[in-house]
């Protein structure tokens, strides 16, 4: 049986490998920063922080407290009392529009900040 890829076909598979896996690099870094930090309880803004100011926020929920941090321009959740802790595994934000929710106790906590238009839908 004939091999159907010749020399040729298979070099432009491989250059069409490595630059779909470049964009992941390359795209991201497109993204926008973030300039402020929106905590929310229960659907109601709690505190809206700058990126740039290291502080912390306790922000009381259904199921006790839960912690905020925001330092380095980035945010992330580092206590929380639900049961199981996702919101404290997804770790720290810094782009607009990224978010960690903990459900349970019902805080969200995102990134403000100009975002580029993806689509339009009616």
């Amino acid at each position: 049986m004939r091999n159907l890829l010749t020399t040729p076909d298979k070099a432009l598979i491989v250059t069409l490998l490595v630059l779909s896996f470049a964009s992941f690099w390359i795209i991201p870094g497109a993204e926008k920063q973030g300039g402020a930090v929106l905590i929310e309880q229960n659907g109601k803004l709690i505190k809206e922080l700058p990126l740039d100011r290291e502080t912390t926020v306790n922000v009381e929920g259904p199921l006790g407290t839960t912690v905020v941090k925001v330092e380095e321009g980035k945010a992330r959740i580092i206590s929380s009392p639900c049961p199981r802790k996702l919101c404290i595994r997804m770790g720290s934000i810094s782009k607009a529009g990224e978010m960690v929710v903990c459900v349970p106790n019902k805080v969200v906590v995102r990134i403000k900040g100009k975002q580029e238009i993806d689509a339009v839908t009616e």
